[in-house]
């Protein structure tokens, strides 16, 4: 896998890893787009070769935020980590542990996602402002989902993730939105794009979204339950941990063992 390192002065990402699954990514309308001023300069600073290079350096970004995610849910003493157990409290409502149960959950939404990163995929940039979407980013359904609570709380994550594929669209990211994040904080646009891959390849629902920290959620919060498919709790575990990659030795040298 590659690793990334941040540009001198810019908040960027640059892979070193050029050997990827096939990516299509799509700019889509981008001559008719209805934006503020604001985000018609913010557009205008890259071409659309510069997004979409820009875009696949934020999918490999995401794709190892979900590998390092599923190496630390396989590593009991990870999970002991002080940090990682105050992240899984912070987006689980837990006590900053896990049973084995729900370890395996976890781990298996995951899994979904990286199936879903491993094989070819669309993502689309587009102005989004309709109700299908909020003002990041976005799937949208083809029609109403099935009754997933008739599958059990130990229905296996594959029937989550056949309904999400059969049920969801491509994946679309807000053009203003992803143009300004790489320009302030490429993570943040890592981190949405796991968000809605976890709709696409792993069936999550949006029951709540977390606060810009990702510490707590906004409004009332989800139960314990939801959160393990709550799409924000997984976008924002997987955060964190590579937040905690970058500043914790424990959790650093396991990101190391990735990329090698």
């Amino acid at each position: 896998m590659g690793q990334f390192t941040r540009d001198a002065g810019r908040s960027k990402y640059r892979s070193t890893d050029d050997t990827d699954n096939k990516i299509q990514i799509k700019i889509e309308d981008k001559g008719n787009f209805n934006l503020s001023d604001e985000k018609t300069k913010l557009i205008a600073l890259g071409s659309g070769d510069k997004i979409k290079k820009d875009l696949g350096d934020v999918f490999r970004e995401a794709k190892q935020m979900c590998s390092l995610a599923l190496a630390i849910l396989g590593k009991p003493d990870a999970l002991a980590n002080s940090k990682v157990k105050l992240a899984i409290t912070q987006c689980f409502r837990t006590d900053g542990t896990m049973t084995d149960e729900v370890c395996t959950e976890v781990a298996a939404v995951f899994r979904a996602i990286a199936r879903g990163f491993n094989a070819p995929i669309t993502i689309k940039l587009s102005q989004l402002s309709t109700p299908h979407y909020d003002q990041r980013g976005g799937v949208r359904w083809y029609k109403r989902q099935e009754d997933k609570s008739a599958l059990g709380r130990e229905a296996l994550i594959m029937q989550r993730s056949s309904i999400g594929i059969k049920y969801y669209s491509d994946i679309k990211i807000d053009m203003g939105y992803f143009v300004k994040s790489m320009n302030e904080d490429p993570d943040r646009a890592a981190r949405t794009l796991v968000h809605e891959a976890s709709h696409r390849f792993a069936g999550m629902e949006d029951h709540c979204y977390m606060n810009d920290d990702g510490t707590s959620f906004s409004g009332v919060a989800p139960s314990k339950e939801q959160c393990y498919e709550n799409a924000d709790s997984i976008a924002w575990f997987a955060m964190h941990l590579r937040t905690l990659a970058r500043n914790c030795r424990p959790i650093a040298s396991v990101y190391e063992q990735l990329a090698t």
